[in-house]
């Protein structure tokens, strides 16, 4: 399967990383908040094939940044009623463990990203 991103670069301190962005979106992914610190990803077999091959990418890219808007596949009755505390899901953001900074600091750079 051949994905495909949208990419542009984010500046954070001295380094430069290039944000990744799947193109097109994909559907029927969802990140459903379960609790205060927990989450789950959930999605049928065509999107959680797609998410194995950007997990994939993630891993073997030490200075990108992949971001998933999972959040505007709005949440099924049952995905509401049975996993979620919100209302609504949630982005995803995968990164290679070398990178670390502050949370959200790699939107606030970012002029192209909208959540």
């Amino acid at each position: 399967m051949k994905i495909t991103f949208r990419k542009y670069e984010v500046k954070l301190g001295s380094r430069t990383y290039k944000v990744l962005i799947p193109t097109p979106e994909i559907e029927d992914l969802y990140v459903v908040s379960t609790d205060a610190t927990g989450a789950v990803i959930l999605g049928n077999e065509c999107s959680l094939e797609k998410f194995e091959n950007i997990l994939t990418v993630a891993a073997t890219n030490k200075d990108s940044i992949i971001f998933i808007p999972s959040r505007k596949n709005e949440l099924t009755e049952y995905l509401h009623d049975r996993w979620s505390n919100k209302d609504n899901g949630n982005d995803l953001v995968l990164l290679h463990h070398t990178i670390q900074f502050k949370k959200n600091d790699w939107k606030a750079t970012s002029d192209g990203l909208s959540a």
